[in-house]
């Protein structure tokens, strides 16, 4: 997944057309400021360790333009983009479209998170400009991280897991950790 790895090497023939492209586009070099509130703060992206009820939520993520500090008044009031919104998984759901003035504008992200097994998820929200070809890329591109940890048994308060492993493999559990654990027992056989 990119969110391990990152986003890998660059393809020189494809950049390079990319710029070619780029270069021959009359387009705003715009940039965004994303906001949404997570547990622990304001993200420029939806960030949650847990989740915050049992079922589907939503999570309202802000789009905000950002313009130089000279700019006009007229530059601010002529501004208006109409963006397309995509997620790429199947478990994030988001309006069709949305417009933004110099002012932003607020969206919310429905995350159907019911049938999500334990683990790490991670997707994007790109949104587009209706105005430029989509070879360009997408001109706002918002994480989306969701841990879901996997549960104790309530009785006698254990998780039972086993996996092989390789010599080089990673392998991440994600534990939500009962009220009032002090310690913790590893069995590696």
């Amino acid at each position: 997944a990119w969110i391990e790895q990152g986003h890998g090497f660059i393809v020189l023939t494809d950049a390079w057309i990319a710029l070619q492209e780029l270069d021959s586009q009359a387009w705003d070099e715009r940039q965004f400021s994303v906001a949404s509130e997570n547990q622990f703060g304001n993200g420029a992206g939806i960030y949650w360790r847990g989740l915050p009820s049992a079922g589907n939520f939503e999570q309202t993520v802000n789009v905000v333009p950002r313009f130089d500090k000279d700019a006009t008044n007229a530059e601010k009031a002529n501004f208006l983009r109409t963006f397309q919104i995509e997620s790429e998984a199947t478990w994030v759901e988001v309006p069709e479209a949305i417009y933004t003035s110099s002012q932003g504008k607020s969206f919310p992200v429905r995350l159907l998170a019911n049938g999500l097994a334990p683990g790490l998820h991670e997707t994007r929200v790109l949104l587009w400009d209706v105005d430029k070809p989509r070879t360009l890329g997408a001109d706002v591109i918002i994480p989306v991280t969701v841990v879901v940890p996997r549960v104790a048994d309530v009785e006698d308060a254990t998780v039972h897991d086993s996996f092989a492993m390789d010599a080089s493999s990673l392998v991440r559990r994600f534990f939500s950790v009962p009220y009032g654990a002090t310690h913790a027992t590893i069995q590696v056989t």
